[in-house]
């Protein structure tokens, strides 16, 4: 995966944390699921992938039922001050690569999510 692309993903896990309806635990899995869960340690720059392996560690750790996953069942067990974290640690990894993505692609990306701001 491009790096291009895991910038794609942060931004939209970003964008369900910040605008969809509910507690931080249910927009974090719904971040997972829609944009982030998919997005491999190799797809970031070095600086940022020591942080994303902590964020996944902890978003994996609770062994869940077959019906559910660790996905679900770590989100699940997460506080809702250590969920925060987790959030914050997403947004400092979008931060981290959004430095390292030239400009020219993040302005394309940007015309091609928003077409009438271009």
């Amino acid at each position: 995966m491009p790096l291009i692309h895991a910038y794609e993903r942060l931004g939209q896990g970003i964008d369900i944390l910040a605008t969809s309806p509910g507690p931080i635990k249910e927009r974090l899995l719904k971040a997972f699921l829609q944009a982030l869960a998919e997005m491999p340690d190799e797809a970031l720059p070095l600086e940022a992938r020591g942080r994303w392996r902590q964020v996944w560690q902890r978003v994996t750790a609770v062994q869940g039922r077959p019906e559910e996953g660790r996905l679900v069942a770590s989100i699940r067990a997460l506080t809702e001050d250590e969920a925060t974290v987790v959030a914050e640690h997403i947004v400092t990894i979008h931060a981290i690569v959004q430095l390292t993505v030239p400009a020219r692609g993040r302005r394309r990306m940007a015309a091609a999510q928003h077409p009438s701001r271009s």
